[in-house]
């Protein structure tokens, strides 16, 4: 496999797209404004994930300057992390599917999840029921039962736990009022 040197940047302000498949792998992703219907987005697991340059794919799913929406969109083997990962931004999804995502270090501020399912391990995470700026996000009818949720995953600011599902052996907390 080669490596590449450096990041391919995938701008996508203001795209419409139904039923495309994005690999990630490799890219600097910035979404602004953008709405997606039935599209796969990927990143493989396998292999080196930093470029030569010692960079990893990144970017923000919902970057600030105009909403973005995925709805029935598919997620596989992306890595979300703050710092070297991919964020969901200020994106809302609804009826998405999370497969074998990597949440370590991922901080959800601002997204609204409705009706989305998670599969694979969770851990080293904070999931938020209000943005910075005091907006009530819509995270509501997901199906966590799916997810391996480690002990390192944080539900705070008001986040309704009574509105998901979740897996049996795993009961949430709510970190803070």
């Amino acid at each position: 496999m080669t490596v590449p040197a450096d990041l391919q940047e995938l701008d996508l302000r203001g795209v419409r797209a139904r039923d495309e498949t994005i690999a990630l792998d490799w890219r600097h992703l910035l979404v602004v404004g953008a709405s997606f219907d039935g599209c796969t987005f990927s990143q493989r697991r396998s292999g080196p994930v930093l470029t030569t340059g010692g960079v990893a794919a990144q970017g923000s799913l919902g970057a600030t300057g105009g909403p973005s929406v995925y709805r029935r969109c598919r997620f596989v083997g992306v890595r979300f992390k703050t710092l070297g990962g991919f964020s969901l931004g200020a994106a809302r999804f609804e009826d998405c599917a999370f497969e074998r995502c990597r949440w370590n270090g991922h901080f959800h501020h601002d997204a609204d999840l409705v009706d989305c399912t998670f599969a694979g391990p969770m851990d080293g995470c904070v999931w938020q029921g209000r943005s910075p700026s005091g907006r009530r996000n819509a995270v509501t009818g997901n199906d966590f039962t799916g997810a391996v949720i480690g002990e390192n995953v944080g539900w705070r600011s008001g986040l309704d736990l009574d509105a998901q599902r979740w897996p049996e052996d795993y009961t949430p907390v709510l970190g803070d009022p």
